[in-house]
């Protein structure tokens, strides 16, 4: 029995039109959803312009946003009203959030209106990273401070999603050690037209033909 199609909407915070993990992991997505499902999807993304283009069967509502502090190609995904809004018009069945802060808060507001589950890919293990940040630049006893009030807040959000996912055992093993609940691990998988077990010799060859 086939399944019938749906919508996905991706809200999503660390998106850059340069390069990024995040970046390739929903062009991925992108590709696979028309290359191999009837599914249709919708991406809401920071950007230097309010606009809504279409690729393929994925519309892309670029939100207007200021630039992240820091960074020349990232910027922060925090209009509430714009973000609610594109979510409105998609009428998705599914919301996926890709990062723990204000624009998964108003993720999660936009599915408990619309009565549609949300789920939350936690693209990266937050909590060791900014440990290790204040443990080098504001000593341990900073970070024995702190680090107890991140992982609380990290369960205040993901407990209310109707699943975290996580693409490794160890953050799976992080997440479920400090008390999220719904966790489903699923790999990210290889791209094997890409990356293949070949002779280096023997691809310099067919380069060269």
């Amino acid at each position: 029995m086939e399944t019938p199609p749906i919508k996905i909407c991706d809200v999503v915070q660390f998106y850059s039109t340069l390069s990024g993990g995040v970046r390739r992991y929903i062009h991925e997505k992108i590709a696979y959803l028309l290359e191999h499902t009837p599914h249709s999807h919708c991406l809401v993304i920071p950007s230097h312009r309010d606009a809504v283009r279409q690729e393929g069967r994925t519309t892309i509502h670029e939100i207007k946003s200021p630039r992240l502090i820091g960074s020349n190609s990232y910027r922060m995904l925090i209009n509430r009203r714009k973000i609610m809004e594109a979510i409105a018009a998609e009428q998705p069945d599914l919301i996926e959030v890709g990062d723990p802060y204000r624009a998964a808060w108003i993720g999660l507001k936009a599915a408990r209106k619309q009565r549609i589950p949300i789920v939350a890919f936690y693209h990266s293990d937050y909590p060791r990273a900014l440990d290790r940040t204040l443990r080098k630049y504001a000593g341990p006893r900073i970070e024995a401070l702190i680090s107890p009030i991140i992982q609380k807040y990290l369960i205040k959000l993901y407990n209310r999603m109707s699943a975290t996912v996580v693409s490794s055992q160890r953050c799976y093993k992080a997440l479920d050690k400090i008390g999220i609940r719904n966790l489903k691990q699923i790999a990210l998988g290889t791209n094997l037209r890409t990356f293949s077990p070949r002779d280096s010799r023997s691809r310099i060859f067919i380069v060269l033909e």
